[in-house]
């Protein structure tokens, strides 16, 4: 996207475990946690944008990570 200041992503499992937890620009998750691939499954994201015009973006939902 365009006018981002940050950005933090977060990523966790069905049990709410953190898997993920990024406030790079451009946010990356490569589908494993500590080493070692992730089953394939429903996982859940929250993210925050934080554009340079001060506004402020909160989306979260799901993605099925498949293998």
């Amino acid at each position: 996207g365009t006018n981002i200041e940050s950005i933090h992503l977060v990523i966790l499992n069905s049990w709410g475990e953190v898997l993920f937890d990024t406030t790079e620009p451009n946010p990356y998750w490569d589908g494993t946690y500590k080493n070692d691939e992730c089953q394939q499954g429903v996982y859940f994201y929250v993210i925050e944008i934080n554009g340079y015009n001060k506004k402020k973006f909160y989306e979260n939902g799901t993605f099925h990570l498949l293998r």
